[in-house]
């Protein structure tokens, strides 16, 4: 392996900064593939040294590499990043409503687009060949889309085969993380033959892809082994919804929301997860997350509820889909307006990414330790202008968390 690959390996993979996505292999199928290590992580693995060109590539496609992004004027804003409208919306199916780990707006908007033969598939995580298991999927009817409804905290190279599943349709919609949507826009700028294949690109607010032990922990408190699970699912079934694990002799187990990604999930992810600023998909058309209802600590009240959706249209495709999809009584919006302040309050996580960026990546900077490629004008500019007003104190524990979050990803991953 030359001294670049073994570069991309020591930066990407061995000190946390990898999403695991796989768009490395979609690129060079022949070359790289993906395995799931100890970490509880899919890492890429080099079957042959890349050429220089090759690697010129990858580290330009590569989200883990390249976070670099752009302030687009009027349309930009610091918490929220570019978009021409944000709603509060959900299913108007009741059922669809209730399975969905949100408000089900997500999946109502992906039937809209194939019942009414705006797509022939759908891009997205589905469920693997076991309950623990996820993968990338083409979904080509309503019913493959219901069938992998719910959120999956754990680990899915979503991008491995895309160029084969966009081989397989005609016009799709692809979902994924801000990371995914950052990757396969790339992918298709470099393969510009299936530019006109995706009408439309969503993402889905994330907080984080929890390493795959994250889940077995969970799997520990509820005193039963893997090979035991029949189903498993994170969220759903109501807002929002319990972590349930159904046994093969149909025993049921239930941990609250709160408790397992809290607890269990999120402090699994990994440092590209803690250090991303783009949990909120910013290369989207549309954006689906967690309309969430705090309490006066700022804190998210995960008390059983009717879902609620945060919709937010970044372009004018995206918001047109989503008013036909309301017009043709998929979708119910409120009245709800949302800016920056009250998206602050309803996605308090993601605004604390956004703000404090700039001093998370600082603190890499300051020991020498290697982090994507950003814009730190952009960062600055998402920190000052957020209108959170941030003590000395804050900014220095800011990167010496990040400091010691790194050392600690180096000797997880190595």
């Amino acid at each position: 392996m030359d001294k670049s690959s073994s570069r991309i390996e020591k930066y990407v993979t061995k000190k946390g900064l990898c999403t695991g996505c796989g768009i490395c292999s979609a690129l060079f199928k022949d070359k790289i593939d993906i395995e799931m290590k100890e970490s509880g992580f899919y890492r890429p693995f080099f079957l042959e040294s890349l050429s220089k060109s090759e690697l010129q590539t990858l580290e330009q496609i590569c989200p883990a590499l390249n976070m670099k992004g752009s302030v687009d004027s009027d349309l930009d804003s610091p918490l929220m990043g570019k978009h021409i409208d944000s709603k509060v919306g959900w299913s108007m199916s009741e059922k669809i409503r209730y399975l969905g780990s949100s408000g089900g707006a997500l999946s109502a908007f992906l039937l809209y687009l194939l019942e009414k033969e705006k797509i022939d598939g759908v891009i997205h995580v589905g469920r693997g060949t076991t309950p623990l298991t996820a993968e990338g999927k083409l979904s080509t009817t309503p019913e493959e889309v219901l069938a992998n409804t719910g959120s999956a905290y754990m680990p899915v190279a979503l991008l491995k085969n895309l160029k084969s599943m966009l081989d397989k349709v005609d016009k799709v919609a692809l979902v994924g993380k801000g990371c995914d949507i950052r990757a396969a826009k790339r992918f298709i700028e470099l393969n510009p033959e299936y530019k006109s294949k995706v009408l439309v690109f969503i993402g889905i607010l994330c907080g984080g892809s929890p390493s795959i032990n994250g889940t077995y922990q969970i799997l520990n408190d509820f005193g039963i082994k893997k090979e035991e699970i029949k189903s498993f699912r994170y969220r759903g079934n109501g807002w929002p919804g319990s972590c349930t694990a159904i046994t093969n002799n149909n025993t049921e187990h239930k941990m609250s929301y709160n408790d397992a990604w809290a607890k269990k999930l999120g402090p699994t992810s990994p440092l590209v997860c803690k250090l991303c600023f783009d949990g909120i998909a910013e290369s989207a058309d549309i954006v689906f997350g967690d309309a969430w209802k705090c309490e006066k600590n700022n804190y998210p009240s995960f008390e059983e509820t009717d879902g609620r959706n945060l919709i937010i249209c970044r372009t004018e495709d995206g918001k047109k889909l989503l008013d036909e999809a309301v017009s043709s009584s998929y979708i119910e919006l409120s009245d709800e307006f949302i800016g920056d302040s009250e998206f602050n309050i309803i996605q308090p996580s993601q605004s604390n990414r956004r703000y404090l960026a700039k001093y998370k990546l600082f603190g890499l900077k300051m020991i020498g330790f290697s982090y994507p490629t950003v814009d730190f004008k952009q960062l600055s500019w998402m920190s000052e202008l957020s209108g959170i007003q941030l003590s000395l104190l804050t900014k220095l524990r800011t990167m010496l968390g990040s400091v010691k979050r790194a050392r600690r990803a180096s000797k997880a991953e190595s």
